[in-house]
């Protein structure tokens, strides 16, 4: 099966998911210019810093708070992964780009993508609904488009691996046909 662009980019921003530092949450994101893959990110510790959730445990919960009840109180080291992508987005210019992200942006990412102009956001699932509220207002007012993708996953998984139309699938335990 050949995904389409959405689920393409979707399917990206999933598997950018997977290197998240992070032991409560996974996300991943991708900025898209023109179909072409500007920056990717995913959500841990800052550049430069060593120590990580899954390494010495929730910063948070370190300091003796519940994780769920701790939101925005300026504890958490982890730095969310639409910053991470904006702040890996390679030389390229990025004026009018889309986000796929797999969580929805919170309010503090939607402003910084503002700021970065990025016209059209793509997200699998919301995580808070009072932030995402503040979020998709944020993103109304600027002329944002925003565009929930139901991506299951076991549509990611027919994505990657049922390619049979392909003579020689990667992931096969055996070739198709001779090439």
């Amino acid at each position: 099966m050949r995904p389409n662009w959405d689920e393409y980019f979707m399917a990206m921003a999933v598997l950018a998911s997977t290197r998240a530092s992070c032991k409560h949450v996974r996300a991943g994101a991708v900025i898209v210019l023109d179909k072409r893959i500007i920056g990717t990110g995913y959500n841990g510790a800052p550049v430069g810093v060593k120590d990580n959730c899954l390494d010495v445990g929730c910063n948070k919960e370190n300091k003796g708070m519940n994780y769920r009840e701790a939101f925005n109180v300026g504890k958490c080291i982890g730095v969310h992964a639409e910053m991470n992508a904006l702040a890996n987005l390679s030389r390229e210019i990025h004026k009018g780009a889309t986000l796929y992200i797999t969580i929805f942006p919170c309010p503090t990412c939607a402003k910084n993508l503002l700021a970065y102009n990025i016209k059209k956001v793509i997200y699998k699932r919301e995580y808070d609904s009072e932030e995402s509220e503040l979020s998709m207002a944020l993103f109304k007012e600027a002329g944002v488009e925003v565009e929930q993708l139901d991506l299951s996953s076991e549509k990611i998984k027919e994505i990657l691996f049922n390619q049979d139309s392909v003579d020689f699938d990667l992931f096969a335990g055996e070739e198709k046909k001779p090439l």
